[in-house]
Formats: structure tokens, sequence, C-alpha cells
């Protein structure tokens, strides 16, 4: 694998003779610097993850080696850690008490990535915490399937038990280094999805009647979610709300206590605001942010943010429509939800919260837009780097948190950025 530092070829900031650059407070360096860390790890994950999967295409990866490869990432992640955070980690105690006082299904009212990390208050040892996860799962998914690497019956078999209602009219497509794909003939899923990633498995699922080129830009955003499997940076999905059904029950419930409940549930998510809401789809957002990407590199067809134009993905806060996937179908479902409940009889005092609820959504996704916008305008004027940072910057910050990546772009690539002036 070649080494990343070297292909990267940088330091966060190169001090060049007659170009000025704008002082920074000392806290600030040192969390920019601590992102600088965790960023690398990220691109290393990436850029491995991507080889590996070429190779086995090619000339077949055996499972040592995929262990040596990912332990290397392990060690990157190790390594980079502050002593402080390396001495907590290596003890184990204080996360061991974590875990146990953090239920393992967490009530949607918080997720499970933010009670950790206010839990640990740390974000050196959150990030080695969740990089310890994934690579032990994609560890883990690759022993499963080199245990049953030709028996395509027994793949067959466990795809359909694990899809349930799903099962049906499955047949298995490819068995892969992490992953094993299979096609689903299912009206039942095909109403719903065209892919998906069964959690705490190898096994992807595609809806059969997809050209060639949308199968693949599925594959590749349901790998992403394989990837990333049970990290506690994606644990909580939007669909938990279960916000369209709520909405439903509550202006077309016939019982009064039916109509009472699906307000009180309501009134939590409302409680939540809207950061943690669009939070609860990052999982999304960073799996079709890679999808679309992917696609224009395999396929030449256009630039991200010709992607992420105004006609595929607007800011006027309309629906994401197509261009950001199960994220902006899901925020579509609150969106509509949210007008039904603002047109609905009755309480009138309720009905006021959901107009100050749509409107902060309305006002946080904008801003999420815009940030994308600029983020990929600025990374694609920079260079290939500046994607890359850019990507890991999207997985490693929530999209609440998404405003500082403009800043640390700017940061990062300030002397970039001031030559380009000059």
């Amino acid at each position: 694998m070649k080494n990343t530092e070297e292909a990267l070829g940088r330091k966060p900031v190169e001090n060049k003779p007659g170009v000025e650059l704008r002082p920074m407070a000392a806290e600030r360096q040192r969390l920019y610097e601590s992102i600088d860390r965790r960023i690398e790890c990220i691109i290393a994950l990436r850029e491995t993850i991507d080889e590996m999967m070429t190779e086995a295409t090619h000339r077949g990866v055996e499972q040592e080696e995929v262990e040596r490869r990912l332990k290397e990432i392990w060690e990157k992640v190790y390594q980079q850690m502050p002593e402080h955070s390396r001495r907590e980690f290596e003890s184990g105690d204080r996360m061991r008490a974590i875990r146990k006082d953090i239920p393992g299904k967490i009530d949607f009212s918080i997720s499970a990535e933010k009670t950790l990390e206010k839990a640990i208050g740390d974000p050196e040892l959150l990030f080695a915490n969740e990089m310890m996860i994934c690579l032990k799962m994609l560890r883990e998914k690759n022993r499963m399937i080199n245990a049953r690497r030709n028996d395509r019956e027994y793949w067959t078999l466990a795809a359909k038990k694990r899809a349930g209602e799903f099962g049906e009219g499955l047949t298995l497509d490819s068995i892969n280094l992490f992953d094993v794909v299979c096609v689903v003939n299912n009206e039942k899923f095909r109403a719903g999805m065209s892919g998906m990633q069964l959690a705490r498995s190898p096994i992807i699922l595609i809806w059969e009647g997809l050209n060639q080129e949308t199968r693949d830009g599925i594959v590749r955003h349901e790998r992403t979610h394989n990837m990333l499997d049970m990290t506690n940076y994606f644990s909580i999905h939007a669909s938990e709300l279960k916000f369209a059904k709520l909405g439903d029950a509550y202006v077309r419930g016939e019982k009064n206590d039916e109509r009472d409940q699906a307000k009180k549930e309501l009134g939590k998510i409302f409680e939540l605001g809207a950061d943690n809401v669009i939070d609860m789809l990052h999982n999304e957002l960073i799996a079709s942010y890679r999808e679309k990407e992917r696609a224009n590199d395999y396929y030449g067809k256009n630039t991200p943010i010709d992607l992420l134009s105004s006609s595929h993905f607007p800011i006027s806060g309309e629906v994401m429509g197509s261009a950001f996937g199960t994220a902006g179908a899901e925020l579509g479902h609150i969106r509509g939800t949210l007008r039904l409940l603002m047109q609905s009889n009755g309480d009138n005092e309720f009905k006021e919260k959901c107009e100050r609820f749509f409107n902060e959504m309305e006002e946080k996704n904008e801003k999420m837009i815009k940030i994308l916008h600029e983020s990929c305008a600025l990374s694609l004027r920079i260079g290939a780097d500046a994607s890359l940072v850019l990507e890991g910057l999207l997985v490693m910050l929530r999209p609440s948190q998404w405003r500082h990546v403009m800043p640390y772009l700017e940061y990062r690539y300030q002397y970039a950025l001031q030559k380009g002036k000059n």
C-alpha cells in the first residue's frame, strides 16, 4: 500500500516567503492539528479498503494480508493519539465504565454517539474507539466470508434468513472481500428502497430492476454503510423517529388516546431540535456523497460541484431529491408531515410548535446545503488532496458541526489559497 503521508505530501500549514499567513490562537491551532491527524487515519482507511477491493478483483487478497493492512491502519490511529488519550485507552477502565452506563439501544431523544461523546469528553479517545469498532467489524466480515467463500448456497440461505420479508425472490450476485451482494426481486423491497445493508453482517441487498450504472452506484452507497457498520457515528437513523407514522396517527387517529400519544412523541422530536434530527441523517449523507463522487471518477461525467448544483440539490430548502437519495427522501417525509400537521384541525399551540420546528429544519437544512456547495467548490479549486480531506471532515464531523468545514479547509490550505490570489 502506498505511504499516505508521502502520497499526500503535506504539512497543514506551509510557511512560504512573501506570503503572510494569518495568526491563529494556540487553542484553535491545537484543535486543527488534532483534526489533521484524525483525517489522515480516515484517508488511510478509505485508500486501503479501495485498494484491497480493486486488488481482490484481479488477483485475490488473502485473509492474512487483509488483517495485516487493517492492523497497519490501527497502528496509525494508535500512534497519532496524544499520550494522555493513549493511556486512557490502554487502561480501558473508563471505557468499560461508560459502556456499562449506556444502554445498547438508546431512546431516540439522544443519539448513542452523542451520549458516548459527552461521557468520554475526549474526541481523540472517542475517535480511537470508533476506528477500533470499524476495523474489527471489517476484519470479522472478511473472516466470515473466507470461511464460506465458495459456498453460494450457504450465503443465499443466510441472506434470505436475514432479509426477512424481503428474502422472497432473492438470488446471490457476488461474494467479495468484505461484502456479499444479493439481488432482490420483491415488490415489498422495491416499494421502499433500491438497496440495503444488513447491520452486523456483510450482506447487501439491491433491487433487481436497475441498470448497470445505477446498480454500481447503489452498491457503492451500501458499501460505505458496510464499512462503517456499528460505529457510534452512524448508530441512529432518522427513520427510527417514525415521523410520518406519528403525523398520520395525530391527524387521522380515530381515538383520542392514540392522537394524544402521537402528539406526545412528536413533542419529544421537537424538543430534540433540528440539528439532532439532521445529524441522524449523517450515515445517508456520507454514503450518498461518496456514491456521487465515485460515480464522477468512474464515469467521467461531472464534477462533484455539478452534482450539487441547484437543479440537483436546491438551496431553497426544497426536498434534496435524487442528489442525496435516502437522506433527501427522509427530509422530504419530515417536511411533508410537518406541513400536514400545520394544516390540521385542532390544537393551535401544537400547530405553532410544528411551524417553529418546520422553520428551524428549513434554516438548518439550507445552511448545511450551502456549506456543501461552498466546501465542494473550494476543494475543487485546491485539488484532489482537498477532496480527500473534505470527505474525511464530513465523516468525522456531524452535519451540525459542518460549519467548521470551511474554516478548517481555509486553514489547511491557506498557502495555496493565498498563492492563488497573488
